[in-house]
């Protein structure tokens, strides 16, 4: 499997333990996770997966996701909740909701919209303070709530999301999950309120989002999903939390287990190059926004002049060097990516994981961890030969691993926890 494979029809492999992780039914039958994961109608890789045939290698596939237009697809509707962490940071938290009029969710955008906040992606407005009520006071519930996790310059607006979020709610599991996206620290369009930025160590604040659902609704499992950083974030807390985590099964996309190896394809690779600026013009924008905050506590990093350097920059390793690894206690990005990488805490995972990915990712590049994976019956890593980050766009223009997950989540409703 090279990173530089050219065509459509894509060959699909499944690392996986040969110790069987058993799980039992809700019927009481015993069932082995390895067996549960091959048996997915979209994993079979005894089938070919189709891809878009104008979409024939990684980079067609990964630009045409990032740039192209799916504005007619997947119209998802979230209402927006901020949670507080414990030091006084916030978070946003997407949740999908029904379908509204133009007039009617204009009305609600309305008179919701906190002052001074930024325009909200289409389709997305605050709830009420009657909505938010509503869901915080729901505790005989008992329908799964799905989680997921973002990329680096993500949110719930992306496509991919959009799409995934459809499938859990309108498709054909008829509304039988609830989907929330979480918009980490300074992103989605949501406020920085400390001198604190988000990075690939930042589980805490995954864990008390989780902890808080599961206080509201303690009659609910909970799943979750990460794409690209998110799904390094993920990991991360899958594997330092191990038994005391509370998430029911996991699925990352596109996942950076190394992050050094990651930051060395993004800076040597020519589509790379292409997509490193975006990304650092994203970071050098989360820190211009809550530069006022930022400044407040810690001005000799966070200052008018380090911004204007960063904003040169053209790989994001420059920008982690000179703010990431310092807010992340760490001296250099190299030090960062070595300790941050998710690859580390594989072996410690204890919740049932599904790593999806491309050997022509021009994000992560084609390494995977694959001794590790097959050291931890927990893990079940699916890869194809082509798809890109994040993408395996299809001829309908859909994205082929979202399929993988719902048909993942929807096995897991047959699982006793």
């Amino acid at each position: 499997m090279s990173i530089l494979g050219w065509g459509f029809r894509a060959d699909k492999q499944i690392y996986q333990s040969k110790k069987p992780l058993k799980l039992t039914s809700k019927n009481g039958e015993t069932v082995e996770f390895q067996q549960l994961v091959s048996n997915l109608p979209s994993a079979n890789i005894k089938e070919k997966l189709n891809l878009h045939p104008l979409l024939f290698n990684g980079v067609l596939q990964s630009m045409y996701y990032y740039k192209g237009d799916f504005s007619d697809k997947f119209k998802i509707y979230y209402g927006r909740e901020i949670f507080t962490f414990k030091d006084e940071g916030i978070c946003s938290l997407d949740w999908v909701i029904d379908p509204e009029t133009n007039e009617d969710f204009k009305s609600k955008y309305e008179n919701n919209h906190p002052k001074d906040w930024p325009r909200l992606f289409p389709r997305t407005r605050f709830l009420s303070d009657e909505e938010l009520s509503l869901r915080k006071h729901d505790s005989e519930s008992t329908k799964p709530i799905v989680l997921i996790l973002h990329g680096l310059a993500g949110g719930s607006h992306e496509s991919l999301i959009r799409n995934l979020a459809e499938l859990l709610t309108t498709g054909k599991n008829h509304g039988k999950f609830d989907v929330v996206v979480n918009l980490t620290r300074g992103c989605g369009r949501t406020k920085l309120t400390t001198g604190k930025l988000f990075n690939a160590l930042a589980i805490e604040d995954i864990h008390e989002v989780l902890l808080d659902l599961k206080k509201r609704y303690p009659k609910r499992p909970i799943y979750a999903s990460g794409f690209s950083f998110g799904a390094a974030l993920l990991t991360n807390y899958l594997g330092m939390y191990g038994d005391e985590n509370l998430i029911k099964a996991a699925t990352v996309v596109g996942c950076p287990f190394s992050l050094g190896i990651a930051s060395d394809v993004m800076r040597t690779l020519w589509v790379g190059k292409l997509m490193n600026p975006a990304l650092v013009g994203f970071l050098c924008k989360v820190v211009k926004n809550g530069l006022g905050v930022l400044n407040a506590e810690n001005p000799e990093l966070f200052n008018k002049e380090n911004l204007a350097k960063a904003q040169q920059f053209k790989v994001f390793e420059d920008f982690d060097n000179m703010f990431t690894c310092k807010t992340a206690g760490f001296d250099t990005a190299k030090e960062y990516y070595a300790k941050g990488s998710p690859e580390n805490r594989l072996g410690a995972i204890k919740t049932p994981y599904l790593s999806i990915s491309s050997s022509d990712d021009p994000a992560t590049g084609k390494y995977l961890p694959i001794d590790k994976f097959e050291a931890n019956e927990h893990i079940s890593a699916l890869e194809t030969n082509l798809g890109g980050h994040l993408a395996f766009v299809t001829p309908q223009r859909e994205f082929w691993c979202v399929k993988v997950i719902d048909e993942f989540f929807e096995a897991f409703e047959e699982i006793e926890d």
